[in-house]
């Protein structure tokens, strides 16, 4: 399902779709693209999770959110009455949801230019990742998430040493201004213990 650029596409529209998800317990395959959506927020996401929470076959995943403005950055709560980082709570709702889903084998998450993003983000990310014992190919993109930093990488290098049976990794860090030689160490360091892996792709140019 291809939705990117739906400027009007809001929540209510992701908790549509969340309820159709629910009935479709023998799924195996699912694409969703809502790049550029801008009025998608984490509340969005949340619907989205509980969407996913009954999607026992699936075997495939593709999911596109990048550049959804709404869902990250800071906000002011009125929950708490303080500026909030919102990203944190839209991956947690991601983050639920993936780690359910014991079943996957191919895993494609697209968090391009989510500014905001930072590593408790990654790391989220990572534990969710780390429950998927069936996991055979993993593509992960943070291109433009310029606060990723060597902590986030290496919370991302200890969810990842566990995957051996990993036969593709495709990580895209583009654009990411605080990445430093540790950090490349940091992933390199897991990579090197991945004996079943075909196929490597590390992209950390512009």
């Amino acid at each position: 399902m291809i939705m990117n650029r739906c400027e009007l596409l809001t929540d209510g529209g992701l908790k549509a779709l969340a309820r159709g998800l629910e009935r479709m317990s023998s799924l195996e395959a699912l694409n969703l693209n809502f790049s550029s959506c801008k009025k998608i927020t984490d509340k969005g996401m949340r619907s989205l999770k509980k969407g996913l929470r009954r999607l026992s076959s699936l075997r495939s995943m593709d999911f596109n959110f990048s550049s959804c403005f709404q869902i990250i950055g800071w906000r002011f709560s009125y929950e708490t009455w303080r500026y909030k980082n919102f990203s944190i709570r839209a991956m947690n709702y991601l983050g639920q949801a993936i780690k359910r889903l014991g079943s996957l084998r191919f895993l494609n998450l697209n968090f391009d230019s989510w500014h905001e993003l930072t590593d408790p983000c990654v790391n989220i990310c990572g534990k969710a990742i780390r429950r998927l014992c069936s996991l055979r190919a993993l593509k992960l993109v943070f291109n433009n998430c310029r606060n990723i930093t060597v902590k986030g990488l290496k919370n991302l290098n200890k969810s990842l040493k566990g995957f051996n049976y990993l036969r593709s990794i495709d990580l895209n860090f583009s654009g990411c201004g605080k990445i430093t030689d540790k950090g490349l160490n940091n992933i390199t360091d897991s990579l090197k213990e991945l004996s079943y892996l075909q196929y490597i792709n590390l992209n950390l140019g512009w």
